[in-house]
């Protein structure tokens, strides 16, 4: 989960969290924090390409998101159906993009 853009802030300030989905119960401590994410209507993107061509997947949701009346609502996350692999010198990656909207 991206708490801040890399266009507005330095990359390397830049706040995330990362996640695993838990079955059962599980319970917070000093260096875990448990947080459920809250139910909420998201825009998705798939995306499967060299990370040099990644950016343009937000600048896509972007677009997407002022044509039908939307505006963010949270902090974007996503979900990695693969884990980067090297291609031709290339990192590809393989996710879901999804950030919470809302109407305008």
């Amino acid at each position: 989960m991206f708490h801040d853009d890399p266009q507005k802030v330095n990359p390397s300030e830049c706040k995330c969290w990362i996640g695993i989905p838990v079955k059962g119960n599980a319970s917070s401590d000093d260096e875990v924090k448990i947080q459920e994410i809250p139910e909420t209507e998201v825009a998705t993107m798939k995306f499967k390409g060299p990370n040099t061509e990644y950016k343009d997947a937000y600048r896509v949701i972007g677009e997407w998101m002022n044509e039908h009346g939307y505006d963010w609502n949270g902090p974007s996350y996503e979900v990695c159906s693969k884990k980067p692999k090297m291609v031709n010198g290339q990192m590809i990656l393989s996710t879901t993009i999804h950030v919470p909207i809302k109407k305008k």
